[in-house]
């Protein structure tokens, strides 16, 4: 399940974003096959984003990895899944723009709902952010619980028509 944060902050950093989504129970958003990048694309989409363009998702640029190489090496996401599947925008990674090293990474919403595309970008400048859990993060009452209530319940109206007479006096013990 993923939710778009559309809360109107600042820009902040990639790990500011982290850590929120992490203090609401999920995590910056991963995207491991084109049918989750359609899913994003369409069901959050630029509209819903108040015009927003650039968001953050849970990739980064491990440079302690022993795949890392400027520009496109050592990319990970935050759960650990393996980093296999990709939609970089055309000349991504590149490593070039800002004025310093782009480790972390954005998703690029445009008008076309097709045309959203991945971007390494710096550490700071997008305030939006997309969270993901691995369940419902509003718990929602199981089953059982339901059925618990409802016996619990329908014994209370049991036991109030047992003290209540066919005239419907109540009975006095």
């Amino acid at each position: 399940e993923y939710i778009g944060d559309s809360q109107l902050i600042p820009p902040t950093t990639w790990a500011d974003q982290q850590a929120r989504a992490v203090a609401r129970g999920g995590y910056l958003a991963t995207i491991t096959s084109e049918a989750e990048n359609r899913f994003i694309s369409t069901a959050v989409g630029i509209g819903s984003l108040g015009g927003c363009k650039c968001v953050w998702l849970g990739g980064f640029q491990n440079h302690s990895s022993p795949t890392y190489s400027e520009p496109s090496g050592g990319w990970e996401w935050v759960t650990g899944e393996t980093w296999s599947y990709t939609h970089w925008a055309p000349g991504e990674p590149h490593n070039s723009g800002h004025g310093s090293t782009e480790d972390f990474l954005t998703v690029w919403f445009s008008s076309d709902p097709g045309n959203v595309s991945w971007n390494d970008h710096p550490d700071f400048g997008s305030g939006r952010y997309l969270i993901e859990w691995n369940s419902n993060p509003i718990p929602e009452p199981n089953t059982a619980l339901l059925l618990g209530f409802g016996l619990v319940g329908l014994g209370v109206k049991r036991r109030g028509q047992r003290g209540t007479s066919h005239s419907g006096d109540r009975r006095v013990s």
